[in-house]
């Protein structure tokens, strides 16, 4: 015998409660609510200090390049550390408790993930080079 669906009423063929159509609804539908708005007035502290860390670890990828070989820039690695300090800043930004501190706050903070997100992916690198080599 089937049960039915709690939120259609359809039958079920399985032991859910809720049927597949209605289950993809409700992850759509939560998925669209826990969408980050990057344009919160309380984040934009935290927006442009990754955007001018990016810029400052864009130049000195530069200069590095330059003075090493006199080859061009790797943008790659500066992006890769860009998206993942954006990735820990904006988890760290979506606790209710975080989005009230001073700017000051979230500036150190968010300095704070960018340069840890250099130094463990600098080690990750080093050591990956290192088992391969």
């Amino acid at each position: 015998m089937s049960t039915i669906c709690k939120s259609c009423g359809l039958p079920l063929w399985n032991d859910s409660q809720i049927c597949d159509a209605c289950s993809d609804n409700i992850k759509q539908q939560v998925k669209e609510e826990y969408k980050f708005n990057r344009r919160e007035k309380n984040y934009q502290a935290i927006r442009w200090t990754n955007v001018t860390l990016f810029w400052i670890f864009y130049f000195l990828e530069v200069i590095f390049s330059e003075l090493e070989n006199g080859g061009t820039p790797s943008v790659l690695a500066v992006f890769i550390t860009f998206w993942i300090a954006r990735y820990f800043a904006r988890n760290w930004y979506s606790k209710e408790e975080n989005k009230v501190k001073s700017n000051f706050t979230k500036i150190a903070v968010t300095t704070g993930i960018y340069l840890s997100t250099f130094i463990i992916k600098q080690l990750v690198v080093l050591i990956l080079l290192n088992l391969i080599l």
